[in-house]
């Protein structure tokens, strides 16, 4: 089955196969969250719930206890950083950024997993792929260009692979 890139409007393949996962979102533009549930329970996965503040992020993550978190750090940083911050105080959940500008988000640090937009289905499934695996993407890390532990930046803006 070929699918449509929501971005770019290309022909692009499925996503291979992968556990479902129940996801919280924390976003504060409603149409990015819209955008990215619509893509993530596409692919298998569930949403189960979509938040706006790190109050009420840390209050659906206690409540879903989600297998991955997915953190836009747009217009509002502070928002996203501060709901992962309260979040892996009690519990380490795998967690995604999703980010506007690629430079700001190296503030998140080297082991940040990453997309930036605009992004692909492709680049959200590599990024979940990356989250979950055993060493949380250290490995793909590692075989960056140089050797250089770098954050992974899924999407057109600058893709490592």
């Amino acid at each position: 089955m070929t699918q449509i890139d929501l971005v770019g409007g290309r022909e692009q393949t499925p996503v291979a196969s992968m556990k479902a996962l129940r996801i919280l979102l924390v976003e504060g533009d409603a149409s990015i969250g819209a955008l990215l549930s619509e893509i993530l329970e596409g692919i298998g996965h569930q949403i189960c719930a979509a938040e706006a503040s790190a109050a009420n992020a840390l209050a659906a993550a206690r409540e879903w206890r989600p297998d991955l978190i997915f953190v836009d750090v747009g217009t509002n940083d502070a928002i996203g950083v501060a709901a992962v911050a309260e979040i892996l105080r009690e519990d380490f959940v795998p967690y995604v950024f999703v980010a506007g500008d690629a430079l700001n988000a190296l503030a998140f640090g080297a082991n940040a997993i990453l997309i930036q937009k605009p992004f692909r289905e492709r680049d959200i499934a590599d990024a979940i792929r990356q989250a979950q695996s055993p060493d949380g993407g250290a490995s793909a890390r590692a075989r960056r260009p140089n050797g250089y532990s770098r954050p992974y930046f899924g999407g057109r803006g600058g893709d490592w692979s």
